[in-house]
């Protein structure tokens, strides 16, 4: 340890460069360009100590690691994003056993792809570990909502024979899943926006209020979309009990299941888009008064 130490001191200078200095002493970085900075400076000073001796030196620690990764995420994003999508047109082609059907599908996929973009942007936050991996989550719920979607669709159009515009109202006014995929899309739109918040407190801890002052209409909400879930689901159950043949004594029962989905769906859900634009406006003025005034 001594040897170490000796042929360390000999280096100990070239360990604080004047340009670098500032990036070394901020803590963790909250922008991408700082964090390649920082990292680009920590393996420079490895290698600026390692010169002359015979020891390796080599980069660790947090910032190294996530600078790392977002190298690797970052650029091949689109690349997976889009060899994703081909191989779901692939898929829905061959479960519709339809081109029009399946590229049709894929429309409600990529819409929700560039308004996650759309939004992201919108609220300046940059392309980070945390924001592309959305996108995966965008493509598993909105294969799932265009397959809803378009099944709901065929029926209306082939099964019980309607026209091109009342197939396309009925489907819109009658699927109860896609008002829940909308809740679960604004549920999702908190989530950022209170994610944001929590990390924008690292810059300005008065942020991290609005976390708290946000807490309780999301939790509301959340719970809104999970008793919006089980009606729904138990209502496709109901359903298909009917068409299979219910008893005189179960038909009522079955019914009211479908009617408070209906009700809830139709009445309560669209309320989670006010709480996710109060969401998005929280300010601070509250917590800005003076405790007297309390």
């Amino acid at each position: 340890m001594r040897e170490i130490s000796r042929r360390l001191g000999r280096t100990q200078r070239s360990c604080e460069p004047e340009s670098g200095t500032q990036y070394l002493r901020r803590g963790i970085p909250h922008v991408l360009d700082e964090l390649k900075i920082k990292t680009d400076i920590m393996r420079d000073q490895s290698a600026a100590i390692a010169d002359g001796t015979d020891l390796e030196f080599s980069s660790t620690g947090f910032t190294v690691l996530i600078a790392d990764l977002m190298g690797s995420i970052l650029p091949t994003q689109l690349e997976t994003s889009g060899l994703a999508l081909l191989l779901c047109a692939l898929v829905l082609i061959i479960v519709f056993k339809s081109f029009v059907y399946g590229l049709a599908t894929l429309v409600v996929v990529v819409c929700g792809m560039v308004a996650e973009l759309i939004f992201i942007f919108a609220k300046g936050w940059s392309l980070d570990i945390m924001t592309v991996m959305v996108a995966a989550l965008v493509i598993g719920a909105g294969i799932d909502f265009g397959i809803h979607i378009t099944h709901r669709f065929r029926e209306e159009f082939h099964a019980n024979g309607n026209g091109l515009e009342d197939a396309l109202k009925n489907t819109v006014k009658n699927v109860g899943r896609a008002l829940l995929a909308a809740a679960m899309a604004d549920v999702k739109s908190m989530s950022e926006t209170l994610t944001g918040y929590l990390f924008a407190g690292a810059d300005d801890p008065k942020n991290v209020y609005k976390v708290g002052l946000g807490s309780v209409p999301f939790l509301l909400a959340f719970g809104d979309l999970m008793i919006g879930y089980l009606l729904i689901t138990h209502a496709e159950i109901a359903s298909a009990a009917l068409k299979s043949g219910a008893s005189d004594i179960d038909k009522p029962f079955y019914t009211g299941k479908i009617a408070a989905a209906e009700f809830f769906a139709r009445n309560m859900l669209p309320e989670l888009s006010g709480v996710r634009t109060r969401i998005e406006g929280i300010d601070l003025d509250v917590m800005e008064l003076d405790e007297a005034a309390f």
